[in-house]
């Protein structure tokens, strides 16, 4: 059967609010010498929309048939021109029959702009050049799949690897002494020091001087202005802005992007100073610079400040905005702030100059250490790559000898309703049109990509899969449980541990793998999707948003709602989400810096913030194993568990616990103890808890105190029942040691472990240590009937807590041991997979623009769609039937009618 619900993305409508419309709508007369929009729609005269209305001549082999879709966030996208890539002779080239001083970019600046898609990987493909044949020609273009700016011998490159079939917006920008090169309205490299064009021969568009540089793909919006464009004018055409109608330059040539982290989701203004604009400077004159700049927007007249950071999420979006380099945030403890000295306490007076609330903290390792001879440390420096934050000088007062002078980033606090017009918008975290294999029925498609630098965060994890280089392993997965065998993580939920697709013999740091795969959602329900990853990961579920995220780390992306990450090492988290009954395309991504390695995927129905909520969590594509049968506590004359607790401190011929051997003294001679049954174990002493456990029942210790109760033992015993033949496992964990024995019985391996202090004694499992932890659990194989147990705990000192848990081998989370609990029941499937048929479409930057939706989607030439709509992804609507393509880009307009908060789109191969 044909698969017709193929993907959806979400179309999210927001309005600015009014005064940010009428600062941001001025013109200026600044008009392109050259603006071709390429609607002709074929014939060879390319009408020149510029000031110097000069037409261009399309050359070349090809008919009409060169004319295909345009660019669909571009502000014409109607029509392109597809060029050949051949040579100068035959090939495709538009001559714009304008000399470079006609457009006045001979000897001076100018910007160069266009949006392209490149569709091979040769090494020359050329945007501009001129009509010479080799001649110290303009070339700005793409060279080997960066973009590229070159005079002739003074050239530069850019930082991105294109993808081809992709389009992306262009810009070649030369102020009369540095070249400038941006993608996607955002600096790709530079300034750097080049001289001007010196050759005055006529523009083209599409070919360069050597017979092998032509451009191979699309070209669109192409527009040349006789001086350099402002950095939000130049947003203002990556956002699909009116060439002919550029908005007034406010912010000028500063380095400044907007992010929704002001209160309640509102955007501030942020401007990176001293790494291609501006001066690195210390900490206090970065904050004197940025309180005596007014918000250069023009949207109010708030002063700047050196960057708060409120959120895991704002710190790590700084860190990758700023290149992770090391820079000055507005925190300090200096009493002209209103601090007082703070010297190593990390929840000392430090105050944000902003004067935000002093409250989310990410210092590394032993920082704050307030060193400088003497002299201290009062302000914060925010480090490069870790995003960790450490004291330094602040330059004020006797902190100036080795005051750093950094880089540093100006926040103003808008808070508009929208994004700035005009201003870089942060990218997300994770971009889309990731490489790899698509899955099939049951399973993942995977890829590895390893040997291709230091992925110390996600975002390195992320360029190295774009990047292509590097070695590459490409396969299917059925789960997701992988280890490195040679370095395995201890941070595991499930016990497949299989070796991840990549491994060697060699532990394997620096590798990361994306998986891809359709699960299915049976019943509209939340579901709770978790994961366990060392290092760094991201899940995308796409066009779909979390509802919230647990975990340490961890966030939702602003710019992407679609998409969980945890950037750098250690991620354990849980995320919430609400689904349709329905079929979705999952992206999981799993970054290994160094040391221990594994990653697993899971989920489980509901919402389950913590891992202990629920025994039911299945890693995604678990194929049922049939019944499951879990063990109980049988009732035997009205009692479950026999619990019976000694005095804390209370035997004078032992002063402390130390061993279960000094725990047996106690409970032997111990005269005041407590004896209660009990359906359960999970004890805490409310005044001392430690670490708590798993479990969330957390009962008072009998024979408590009301203050921190030390120096006591539990003997725990009961009737144990099993309800059939099989293996169990059966565990503790708690402050301090402790053993479970099944009497008689054969223990026959450790499932999990904190430390060799576990061990198992044939029918005992003991941890006979004092240890803040000692979560220990054993498999055993019992056949049906009722058994003898006997536990023993003792608490030393400190914190104390203990619980006691038994239950199926195939549960990753042992569940409490429960009285009357013995069960058998069918082992549930995890969420399935299903094929991602290879004409699966996927529509991710729609255009909306005057009331109008654009729809553009690559497509088949023998293939025929429908477009559908809904606003809850369960009733769909259609739009339009029977749309037919060219074989390259499809796009439909559809009038906005629909009145709704969100709109879902679809598009269905018939």
């Amino acid at each position: 059967m044909k698969r017709t619900d193929v993907s959806v993305f979400l179309f999210f409508m927001s309005f600015l609010v009014v005064n940010v419309e009428t600062v941001m709508s001025q013109t200026v007369a600044l008009q392109p010498v050259l603006y071709y929009n390429f609607e002709e729609g074929g014939g060879t005269t390319i009408t020149n929309l510029g000031a110097s209305a000069t037409n261009g001549i399309l050359t070349g082999i090809d008919g009409d048939e060169r004319f295909v879709a345009g660019a669909p966030s571009g502000f014409s996208p109607g029509g392109a021109i597809e060029f050949d890539g051949q040579d100068r002779v035959a090939g495709d080239m538009i001559n714009s029959q304008l000399s470079a001083i006609d457009l006045g970019v001979h000897l001076s600046e100018y910007t160069m702009a266009a949006w392209i898609q490149v569709r091979s990987a040769k090494a020359q493909q050329f945007v501009f050049s001129q009509t010479n044949a080799t001649i110290q020609v303009l070339h700005n273009g793409v060279r080997n799949l960066r973009l590229h700016q070159g005079h002739w011998g003074n050239d530069l490159g850019g930082s991105t690897l294109l993808d081809t079939g992709v389009w992306y917006h262009a810009v070649w920008a030369y102020d009369g002494t540095q070249h400038r090169l941006f993608l996607d309205g955002v600096l790709n490299n530079g300034p750097v020091a080049r001289g001007a064009l010196a050759n005055s021969n006529i523009v083209t568009i599409g070919n360069a001087g050597p017979s092998a540089w032509g451009f191979q793909g699309v070209i669109d919006e192409v527009a040349i202005y006789d001086e350099q464009l402002s950095g939000d004018q130049i947003v203002h055409l990556a956002n699909g802005g009116d060439p002919l109608n550029l908005p007034t330059s406010v912010l000028g040539d500063g380095e400044f992007f907007t992010a929704p982290m002001g209160p309640g989701g509102t955007w501030n203004l942020y401007e990176l100073v001293g790494v291609t604009n501006g001066t690195a400077a210390t900490f206090i004159d970065a904050e004197t610079i940025a309180s005596n700049k007014v918000d250069p927007s023009g949207l109010t007249s708030l002063p700047g400040h050196l960057s708060d950071v409120i959120s895991y999420e704002e710190n790590y979006l700084l860190s990758r905005m700023v290149g992770f380099r090391e820079i000055w945030i507005g925190l300090t403890d200096e009493e002209f702030f209103g601090g007082s000295e703070a010297g190593n306490n990390r929840n000392g007076n430090w105050v944000w100059t902003s004067g935000v609330p002093y409250g989310y903290q990410n210092w590394n390792g032993p920082e704050p250490n307030d060193a400088g001879a003497g002299i201290g440390e009062d302000a914060v420096l925010l480090n490069a790559n870790s995003g960790l934050w450490n004291d330094h000088q602040s330059g004020m007062g006797v902190q100036t000898n080795n005051a750093l002078a950094r880089p540093f980033v100006i926040e103003w606090n808008i808070q508009t309703n929208a994004p700035i017009p005009g201003v870089r918008i942060a990218p997300p975290v994770v971009g889309s049109n990731l490489p790899g294999p698509v899955g099939g029925d049951g399973t993942f498609g995977v890829r590895a990509v390893q040997a291709n630098g230091n992925l110390a965060t996600l975002v390195n994890g992320v360029i190295s899969l774009e990047s292509g280089n590097g070695v590459i392993s490409n396969g299917l997965a059925s789960i997701i449980d992988f280890v490195d065998p040679e370095s395995p993580t201890s941070n595991s939920l499930f016990g497949e541990n299989l070796p991840y697709l990549g491994n060697t013999t060699n532990n394997n740091d620096n590798i990361v793998h994306i998986y891809k795969g359709r699960i299915v959602i049976p019943v509209t329900s939340n579901y709770t999707f978790g994961a366990r990853v060392d290092d760094a990961c991201a899940l995308r579920i796409v066009g779909e948003t979390w509802t919230s995220v647990s975990g340490n780390n961890v966030f939702i992306d602003s710019f992407d709602p679609s998409t969980i990450c945890v950037p750098r090492a250690g991620a354990n988290f849980r995320g919430l989400i609400n689904l349709a009954a329905g079929e979705y395309d999952v992206e999981f991504i799993a970054v290994e810096n160094g040391g221990t390695s594994g990653h697993e995927l899971f989920a489980v129905a509901g919402d389950v913030p913590v891992e202990a909520g629920s025994t039911l969590w299945r890693l995604i594509g678990h194929q049922s194993v049939g019944i499951l049968n879990v063990p109980g506590i049988q009732t035997v004359d009205g009692t479950n568990f026999l619990v019976r607790t000694t005095a804390p401190g209370s035997n004078a011929a032992i002063t402390n616990l130390n061993s279960l051997a000094d725990a047996q003294v106690e409970l032997d001679n111990e005269t005041n103890a407590v004896l209660s049954s009990w359906d359960i174990i999970d004890f805490v002493d409310p005044e001392s808890a430690g670490g708590r456990g798993t479990y969330s029942n957390d009962n008072p210790f009998d024979n408590g105190t009301g203050g921190n109760d030390e120096n006591f033992a539990m003997e725990i015993t009961a009737t144990l029942d099993i309800p059939a033949d099989d293996t169990y496992v059966f565990g503790f964990r708690g402050d301090d040691g402790s053993s479970l024995q099944i009497v008689g019985q054969v223990f026959s391996n450790i499932v999990f472990q904190p430390n060799t202090n576990t061990q198992i004694n044939v029918d005992t499992l003991s941890h006979d240590a004092n240890t803040a932890d000692s979560n220990s659990a054993a498999s055993i194989a019992l056949t049906a009937g009722t058994y003898d147990l006997r536990v023993v705990y003792y608490e030393r000192g400190g914190g104390a807590h203990f619980e006691v848990f038994g239950d199926t081998k195939h549960n990753a989370i042992p569940d409490l041991l429960r009285a009357n609990g013995a069960d058998s029941f069918v082992d549930p499937d995890g969420l399935q997979l299903v094929s991602q048929a290879a004409n699966t479409i996927v529509i991710t930057d729609p255009l909306y623009s005057g009331g109008m939706f654009s729809l553009n989607w690559s497509s088949e030439s023998s293939a025929t769609y429908t477009v559908e709509w809904s606003t809850d992804y369960i009733t769909w609507n259609t739009v339009q039937t029977g749309i037919g393509s060219g074989g390259s880009e499809t796009t439909v307009n559809v009038l906005d009618t629909f009145n709704a908060p969100f709109v879902v789109f679809r598009v269905n191969e018939e």
